[in-house]
């Protein structure tokens, strides 16, 4: 009994040992796998409510996944198993941040949506209190608080164009969205269908796979994020669908605003030009009473320069308020051009092309600027500017030079000329001719500088006008090439025509086209003479590149002939043969083209001809291609 006893507890010890080692290996094992269970069942719990996330919640996800990312390196996968579950926590991320962008749009249109009455009756009473048109602008201070002023509203203006601008596409892009959203949401709806449906096979999957968690945890994030973006679109369907008003009020107000802005900066840029313009004028009549008096001969010189100089600022000012004004209405012509050319792509796009709508882009092609008279008008100033800029210079370095010489100096030297009675009562009158110099010079300096960035701004308004214009008419171009250009010739049309071929017929025409070939020659007589060369050679060739073109058609058209060499040099031939008369067509449409040609009879006869050139050069390819033995005939 006793040793049948003490077999029992023998294996009783023996097998509680092999329990306790068993039970100490699952304990190591078993934390992973419940930390896998535990999020499993938190996968599930925010599957099931993940309409309830916060944006911690959203963070804390975030740093979770983080970590089983940094995990999977010493996790045992393999290189395929580790590389998907990197790419799952990666989309899971994405997924959680898409979620916050998603997020923040959605209070964003909760807050509009909160004060969007607020708004609305901010706007009303604004543009209720705007001040009417015709009330006038006060300004005070001096020309240099005028200008400083005059910086600020600019920049005011500017940022109020901006505005307006957004205005104008809210309407559109509200329109375009309150379409876009429906399509959008059913999109949304069928992909969060989807992964929902993979989230719940994959629910059923051992919770031990760290690959299948990986890819549970994506799936949980991308319908958490697919969840948020539906509720962000109803939140913009609602705001936008209540927002027309308010719309429409913002965008009248800012109009009005920009008016009365504009209207502003305009008054004030004409006062300080009269400012301007009143004090060069001040400066110079006090230079000319000042020239007048009787004085000694160094004297009177200094004060003729000072007049001349004086004169030459009002000038140079008088200049300046019309180039302001100039550059004004180009600002205004372009910016009215943007915005007829916007409306016209939008049009374009939206509404089927046909033979009415077609029409009125042409009658609209003819109403764009010319951007030739543009291209002349800047190439003349182009030279202005050189010369403006040339005497700003100048002024600057004659300052200086009066600047650096010592003023006792100069004063003697001036009085040297003077008799010696007169000397002590002309001091005095020459100290202050001195000082009005100095300062007519600064005036005059400061106006230059003035004038030449109104030059450079104008041009660079100019060019912008041009390339606007350019885009408009090759727009129209694209899309009017199968329009019907015109109606039928009719009776009344002749008249019209007599007096075409009588304009083109007119001797003094051709005497300018004449005259602008000559003077361009005059210029470059290296260029002309070198193109002299390059014809002759070519018409003295065409014999013996026809001859040659006949010898390879005759060599190539044997059965014998394998060769392809023959056929390369026959197209090259082909080509010089074709090129003398387009060439000498072309080089004088070309050589007489020039923005400063005055006559348009010049400018059309060398757009003519260079277009001539062309159509001239493809009858002469096809007419050498055909002839017996050439390219087509014998290859």
């Amino acid at each position: 009994m006793f040793q049948r006893n003490d077999f029992f507890w023998r294996r009783l010890v023996t097998c509680a040992f092999f329990l306790a080692i068993s039970c100490s290996a699952w304990a190591q094992t078993q934390p992973a796998s419940d930390e896998k269970a535990a999020e499993s069942i938190v996968a599930e719990a925010r599957s099931d409510d993940s309409d309830l996330l916060t944006p911690a919640e959203v963070q804390q996800s975030q740093e979770e996944f983080r970590q089983k990312l940094a995990s999977l390196e010493s996790s045992g996968l393999a290189e395929e198993d580790r590389r998907q579950a990197t790419e799952f926590y990666q989309k899971a991320l994405d997924s959680l941040a898409s979620w916050e962008e998603y997020h923040k749009a959605k209070l964003r249109h909760d807050a509009n949506s909160v004060k969007y009455e607020l708004e609305l009756k901010d706007f009303q009473d604004r543009l209720a209190t705007l001040p009417a048109a015709d009330e006038p602008f006060k300004f005070e201070g001096d020309l240099a608080a005028l200008e400083e002023e005059l910086a600020k509203q600019e920049q005011i203006v500017q940022q109020a164009r901006e505005d307006l601008a957004k205005s104008d596409k809210q309407p559109k892009n509200r329109q375009t969205r309150l379409a876009e959203l429906p399509q959008q949401v059913v999109e949304k709806q069928q992909e969060l269908e989807k992964v929902s449906s993979q989230y719940g096979e994959f629910a059923a999957k051992d919770t031990t796979d760290v690959l299948a968690n990986a890819q549970r945890n994506y799936l949980w994030s991308r319908a958490a994020a697919l969840k948020m973006s539906l509720e962000e679109m109803e939140k913009q369907r609602q705001y936008f669908s209540k927002s027309p008003d308010l719309v429409q009020v913002r965008r009248d107000y800012r109009a009005k605003f920009l008016a009365q802005e504009e209207k502003k900066e305009a008054e004030l840029r004409d006062l300080i030009e009269s400012r301007r313009l009143a004090e060069a004028e001040l400066q110079a009549s006090k230079a000319t009473r000042t020239a007048a008096v009787e004085r000694p001969q160094a004297i009177t010189e200094l004060a003729k320069s000072n007049e001349k100089l004086a004169n030459k600022q009002v000038e140079i000012a008088e200049k300046n308020t019309i180039i302001t004004d100039e550059k004004a209405q180009v600002i205004h012509e372009r910016e009215n051009l943007a915005k007829e050319f916007e409306r016209s792509k939008e049009r374009l796009g939206a509404v089927e092309l046909n033979e009415a709508n077609g029409q009125q882009l042409r009658q609209q092609q003819e109403l764009l600027p010319d951007c030739r008279a543009i291209s002349r008008r800047m190439a003349l100033r182009a030279q202005e500017q050189s010369d403006v800029t040339y005497e700003w210079y100048d002024l600057i370095d004659r300052r200086s030079t009066i600047v650096d010489a010592d003023l006792e100096h100069r004063v003697a030297k001036i009085l040297a000329d003077v008799p010696a009675e007169q000397r002590a009562a002309a001091e005095r009158e020459v100290r202050e001719l001195l000082a009005d110099e100095l300062k007519i010079l600064d005036s005059t300096i400061k106006t230059y500088d003035t004038y030449a960035r109104q030059l450079t701004e104008l041009s660079a308004a100019e060019d912008q006008l041009r390339s606007t214009a350019n885009d408009y008419a090759n727009l129209i171009t694209e899309h009017v090439l199968w329009i019907r250009s015109t109606s039928l010739p009719r009776l009344a049309d002749w008249p019209i025509a007599g007096e075409a071929v009588a304009w083109t017929m007119d001797p003094a025409n051709w005497r300018s086209a004449l005259t602008a070939l000559w003077t361009k020659s005059g210029s470059s007589p290296l260029a002309v003479a070198l193109f002299g060369v390059v014809l002759v050679f070519s018409v003295y060739m065409h014999r013996r590149l026809r001859n040659r073109l006949r010898a390879i058609g005759e060599h190539a058209a044997k059965r014998t002939s394998t060769d392809f060499w023959p056929s390369v040099e026959a197209t090259w031939i082909t080509l010089l043969m074709a090129l003398p008369w387009p060439l000498f067509f072309g080089f004088l449409g070309w050589w007489m083209d020039s923005p400063l040609n005055e006559s348009e009879f010049v400018r059309s006869l060398s757009v003519s001809l260079q277009f001539t050139a062309l159509c001239l050069l493809l009858l002469e390819l096809v007419r050498h291609l055909c002839r017996s033995g050439g390219l087509a005939d014998a290859h």
